[in-house]
Formats: C-alpha cells, sequence, structure tokens
C-alpha cells in the first residue's frame, strides 16, 4: 500500500511524532498544565509519540493524522489517501485483532493500533524522555 495525495485535507484527530521531533514534543508538553496535558490521550514507544484528541499542538517534523471516512478505524495522514480501499485494509487489520483506532502511517512507517491510549501526564512524558 501507498499513499497518495487527497484532495481535500482530513482534519486531524491525532499528531504523531518520531525521533527528535517525539523528543521535542514531549520537552515541550512536559511544560503544559495538567488540566491542559488532560485533554489528549497517547501512546509512547521509543522513538514515538502520538497524541489523540483536537487542539493538537504544532512541533515542526510530526505528521498530523485523521480518521478515514471509508475506514473510520483508521488514522492515516491528513493530506494522503491510500492508494487502495481504505475499507480493505481496515477490514484486514481488524479481521486480523487489531483495536481501533488504527495509526497507519508513511513516515514513519508504521501500523499499529492506539488502543492503550491513556491520558496524557507530565510524569509519563518524563518517565518516556528519561528512558
Amino acid at each position: 500500500m501507498r499513499f497518495v495525495p487527497r484532495g481535500e485535507p482530513l482534519p486531524p484527530a491525532a499528531v504523531l511524532a518520531h525521533g527528535e521531533a517525539a523528543v521535542r514534543l514531549a520537552r515541550r508538553l512536559v511544560r503544559r498544565p495538567a488540566a491542559e496535558l488532560a485533554r489528549w490521550s497517547g501512546v509512547a514507544a521509543p522513538g514515538l509519540l502520538l497524541l489523540l484528541g483536537e487542539a493538537l499542538p504544532w512541533i515542526d517534523g510530526v505528521r498530523y493524522l485523521g480518521r478515514e471516512p471509508e475506514a473510520p478505524a483508521l488514522l492515516v495522514p491528513t493530506t494522503l489517501a491510500p492508494d487502495v480501499p481504505a475499507a480493505l485494509v481496515e477490514r484486514r487489520l481488524v479481521g486480523e485483532g487489531t483495536r481501533a483506532p488504527i495509526v497507519v502511517c508513511d513516515e514513519p512507517a508504521v501500523i499499529f493500533s492506539a488502543a492503550a491510549a491513556r491520558t496524557v501526564s507530565a510524569a509519563g512524558l518524563r518517565r518516556w524522555l528519561g528512558a
């Protein structure tokens, strides 16, 4: 599967950061008030941060994701569309047991479930930064 330019960008529902952009994002977020952080849920892995929610922060080098209209379980880049029917991708991933929401991204090239997302906290971000 490849991605092609999308005519109309999707509304952002998540922001995906990897590498140095993820570190910059975490450092910026850790300084924000707890009430603001609580508006988002997130998933973290080594070198990777995903925030889900509205009013997402901007950091250079991140990828914004939106819900694919034909396959609402999928979060894909807001400005790109899969070159195969998204509903087929969704059906396959869900059929394999992948729980929604499912991140499908080109850069970084990842496919993963964000079902384990939890409320973002400064303590969690500090642990991630220290790892």
